[in-house]
């Protein structure tokens, strides 16, 4: 998929650059993964999805059921991070 100029400073401005967007589920363990814009994923037993690939990070459901798993490059440094770090 090919973005414009806007959409690419729209992402590292919000977060870094996304290099995983993933969380886990608490209540089932399962580990889901969006890798696209508007790729939305549901866990096995509904209570959290991740939404948004590498343009934006979207959590759906309790924040305490959820686990985060993505990662985020700072373009300043290059150190790759938790995103809730």
């Amino acid at each position: 998929m090919q973005t414009n100029i806007y959409d690419k400073i729209l992402m590292v401005v919000n977060y870094g650059k996304i290099i995983i967007n993933k969380a886990r589920c608490k209540k089932c363990g399962d580990i889901i993964e969006s890798k696209d814009l508007n790729d939305f994923k549901r866990c096995v037993c509904g209570s959290i999805a991740v939404d948004g690939g590498h343009y934006y990070i979207k959590r759906i459901g309790n924040k305490d059921d959820i686990i985060e798993l993505s990662k985020v490059e700072n373009i300043v440094t290059g150190e790759i991070t938790n995103k809730l770090k």
